[in-house]
């Protein structure tokens, strides 16, 4: 049985390839297999088998994939008594460089009533094809869902960058470079974001959703004397990742982004500039190119 969602309504991490070949394949070599589940990295479940289900399966799933950087001695997997007539197969599945790709869980009636379960070894050799097979499935849907995120990702970049070049330089208003920025908050997940041109009289602050334009005002005003001074004297980009205690920033706890808008190849008109919460994801390298050509 696929599951097309993970169990509170969100999309499953890897794409809706059925897995009912690699589930089959695990019940043909191991006939004592009950219950049957199949976990993705993120701990949840992706395919089930139509057999016994088994609460207690998907806890020691769910408990291994939560825990699985803290495990020791686990590299392959290891296996459980559930009962008297039950125990528990775990095996991880994992990529070339050794990072989870996910997890099989089996439930197994053991041969006899209270006998001791097979060792985990022997199982694993019995399933090892199926496991092979599977976890080269796994790493192609990571694969191909990392191309399809990254295809999406670079066609809002050149939303973004399309958006912003078709004006005419001629008759911007305030609008838009308010719509500029704008974007650029959104499109890169800021905090805060603005554009100052001190010459042309122009300041244009803008928030990102849930934050209050005050907040926005009172960053720029703790910050915007120290960027433009840096920036005049650099005339390069700044990338601050890690908010320090010190610096031309001083205590700000935030991640910040600030290209200088120049005016040929030495003076600085002024910066376009964005901010990300501390516990945001980092400016990546993709990020610093996209907002260094909207600030051309």
């Amino acid at each position: 049985m696929q599951l097309a969602v993970a169990l509170d309504g969100a999309p499953a991490p890897i794409g809706a390839t059925t897995f009912d070949p690699y589930g089959q394949l695990v019940k043909m070599l191991l006939p004592r297999a009950q219950s049957i589940a199949i976990y993705d990295r993120m701990g949840l479940p992706v395919w089930l088998n139509d057999g016994v289900d088994s609460p207690e399966l998907h806890r020691i799933l769910q408990d291994t994939l939560l825990q699985e950087s803290t495990l020791q001695g686990v590299e392959d997997g290891f296996s459980e008594v559930v009962d008297r007539d039950h125990s528990a197969y775990v095996f991880l599945l994992r990529d070339p460089d050794g990072r989870l790709l996910g997890a099989v869980g089996i439930l197994c009636r053991e041969s006899r009533q209270g006998g001791d379960p097979r060792p985990f070894a022997m199982v694993q050799g019995l399933l090892r094809p199926a496991l092979e097979c599977l976890q080269r499935e796994m790493l192609a849907q990571y694969s191909i869902g990392d191309l399809q995120r990254s295809l999406t990702m670079r066609d809002r970049d050149l939303e973004l960058l399309l958006g912003a070049s078709q004006g005419d330089p001629a008759s911007e208003s305030p609008d838009d470079f308010a719509q500029l920025v704008q974007g650029c908050v959104d499109h890169l997940g800021c905090s805060v974001g603005a554009l100052l041109i001190p010459d042309k009289n122009i300041a244009v602050c803008r928030t990102g959703q849930g934050i209050a334009p005050r907040t926005g005002a009172e960053v720029l005003t703790r910050t915007h004397r120290n960027l433009l001074a840096w920036s005049q004297l650099h005339r390069r980009t700044m990338t601050v990742n890690q908010p320090a205690e010190s610096g031309p920033l001083g205590s700000l706890p935030y991640k910040v982004l600030s290209c200088p808008v120049m005016h040929g190849a030495q003076r600085v008109l002024g910066l376009l500039v964005l901010f990300k919460q501390a516990q945001a994801p980092d400016f990546d390298l993709r990020q610093v190119r996209i907002v260094e050509l909207l600030a051309r």
